[in-house]
């Protein structure tokens, strides 16, 4: 599709100050890089603490893609119930599931469940995040989406990279706390981008001696 008009630096500024835009942003930045740190390090983790085979990472691999497919589906009926809360709650799910890897990783079964656990409700985060920006920017959804394509890239390098400082120092399972971290501050960022402003009440003033007097 053409665009309607070139976008400039000062139009994406301008998108950022409109209400509810930075912190939207900010909460798709750290959720994608709670993403990053997460999956880059999948295998490593699949392999070295949970003590999987190719073969058996080959499946659970395959099952984290189906599960990502079907929460990607299940999605839409989510957002049209609650767009707010099914951001706000699927980061925290995001967040609850890598701290039970940590814990239970060892198992491989309960490994499995808890990775197609992970996809399925990372498939909200996928559609959810481009659906509050095409409600949040109607009229400037292009200059949005821009936006937001840099945030997601921007937040998968940074996450990345900061996986990998982290697996450098403390080893896989650090990696893991880092993205649980991560996600649950996606989690906070989110309810502050959707909570509403406090209605301000006006005060009756009093009125003067003299007015009443008369």
């Amino acid at each position: 599709m053409a665009p309607e008009q070139p976008a400039s630096l000062r139009t994406l500024l301008h998108v950022l100050k409109r209400p509810k835009v930075a912190p939207g942003m900010l909460a798709t930045l750290f959720v994608f890089m709670g993403y990053a740190t997460f999956f880059t390090y999948l295998r490593p983790f699949l392999e070295t603490v949970t003590g999987v085979n190719v073969n058996t990472l080959s499946t659970i691999l395959l099952g984290f893609g189906l599960a990502n497919l079907a929460g990607t589906v299940l999605a839409r009926h989510l957002l049209a119930r609650s767009l707010a809360l099914t951001l706000t709650l699927m980061p925290l799910l995001m967040g609850g599931v890598v701290a039970g890897l940590v814990l239970f990783g060892r198992q491989p079964v309960v490994a499995s469940v808890l990775v197609a656990f992970w996809g399925m409700t990372f498939g909200g985060v996928q559609v959810g995040w481009p659906t509050w920006l095409t409600r949040t920017l109607p009229d400037d959804a292009e200059s949005g989406g821009g936006l937001q394509v840099a945030t997601t890239q921007l937040a998968i390098t940074i996450g990345a990279a900061l996986g990998g400082l982290f697996f450098d120092l403390t080893g896989v399972v650090g990696v893991f706390i880092t993205s649980s971290v991560l996600t649950l501050v996606a989690v906070l960022v989110a309810w502050l981008a959707f909570r509403k402003a406090p209605t301000q009440v006006a005060v009756a003033q009093p009125v003067p001696a003299e007015l009443v007097a008369h």
